[in-house]
């Protein structure tokens, strides 16, 4: 950017106007105008080449870039003739800022308009006095040069405005990704501070409950609140490989029906996923069917997710959730299932020290009677027999 505000400094910098011998082109088939403006040049110091012809002119003007154009009215004669004011539009196209002056034979204002509106300098009436000449060369090339000059600045702005452009798509660019980099960080940082805040929060409720009851009972309300109305069983281990249910959630299930699943995924889920580390989660009942080797018709048309919660790579519980899939669970589950099982593996494993039941064994079976939290609502608690 530094060598741009350079650029920039230099081609609105004051430049004085070119001196020295100009380069001038005669367009002209008059031999007394040749000699009268080779003259007037030779005294002034400049040097001049002639073109004879339009063509001539052309290919001139589109190898050399001159100062100067002195071109007459009409140059040639007969059918090869060309107008010379015509010629000035080419000039301009040839050579930008390459400036012109006509020359006629005698004084004609009509002549003198159309050659002002082709974007001529001057016009020449020869012949003249060699003061008067040289006077108006002069002039002419003043004016010439400075708008050579001019026009040299603005291909400079032009280069300059181009590579400005470019810079500044180039910006536009970085600062987009910019912006959708702290965009992303922003809600990454939000996100993980959501995290820590839904982690405390969950460890200090935890750490309130030291009987069994209580701790499932919070545990699972606070996991109702992340997941929405759904079914849970929560599975603690029994005397050797054996799986007792400890808690359960009826959403929306049969009560004539729910022991008969709850019982089905107790002798089933559990072996399975006691030493897995990873959550399962299963779309199709046929495939969870499938990968737990039972029957489970009830559970027709459920999203199912279970999950093991370790301690010190020892299981303390089993959590099954599964409700219809035309609800089915969102995505960010199972990141916030991943946060919270951790914290209820170590508060059973923390009761478990403080009852001294390392190698005790949980009661075989829950209480008969539910209890329920809402008289109206769906949602049933049952809870085994397990505080000390």
């Amino acid at each position: 950017m530094e060598s741009l505000d350079r650029e920039f400094e230099a081609a609105f910098a004051e430049e004085p106007p070119a001196r020295g011998p100009a380069r001038v082109l005669f367009v002209t088939t008059s031999e007394s105008a040749v000699v009268a403006l080779r003259a007037a040049l030779h005294r002034l110091g400049h040097a001049c080449q002639i073109a004879k012809s339009i063509d001539d002119a052309r290919s001139q003007v589109a190898l050399t870039r001159f100062d100067l154009v002195f071109v007459s009215r009409s140059v040639g004669e007969g059918a090869k003739a060309g107008n010379g004011i015509a010629f000035i539009d080419e000039i301009n196209q040839l050579a930008p800022g390459t400036s012109a002056v006509v020359l006629l034979s005698r004084r004609s204002f009509d002549d003198s308009v159309l050659a002002m509106r082709a974007g001529a300098i001057d016009v020449l009436a020869l012949p003249m006095e060699d003061a008067d000449l040289e006077r108006r060369i002069e002039s002419a090339l003043q004016r010439a040069r400075t708008n050579q000059m001019n026009q040299d600045r603005i291909a400079r702005l032009k280069g300059i405005c181009t590579k400005l452009n470019v810079a500044r798509d180039e910006i536009s660019v970085q600062v987009e990704l910019l912006c959708k980099e702290l965009v992303s960080a922003y809600e990454e940082a939000n996100e993980q501070m959501h995290e820590v805040a839904m982690v405390t929060e969950f460890r200090t409720l935890l750490r309130q409950e030291l009987d069994l009851e209580e701790l499932l009972r919070s545990a699972l309300e606070y996991l109702l609140v992340k997941t929405g109305p759904t079914n849970a069983a929560v599975f603690l281990p029994d005397e050797g490989e054996a799986w007792s249910l400890g808690a359960y959630v009826n959403f929306d299930c049969d009560r004539a029906t729910i022991s008969t699943v709850l019982d089905t995924l107790g002798e089933a889920v559990c072996p399975q996923m006691a030493e897995e580390t990873e959550l399962v989660q299963f779309d199709d009942t046929n495939e969870f069917a499938a990968w737990i080797g039972a029957d489970v018709d009830e559970l027709a048309g459920s999203q199912v997710v279970a999950f093991s919660c370790l301690h010190d790579n020892r299981c303390m519980a089993i959590i099954v959730l599964f409700r219809d899939r035309s609800q089915p669970f969102t995505d960010k589950l199972a990141g916030t299932l991943d946060l919270l099982r951790p914290i209820f593996a170590a508060q059973l494993s923390q009761i478990i020290r403080i009852h001294h039941r390392l190698t005790g064994s949980w009661p075989k079976q829950a209480i008969d009677e539910d209890y329920d939290f809402h008289e109206d609502g769906p949602e049933e608690f049952g809870f085994g027999g397990l505080a000390a």
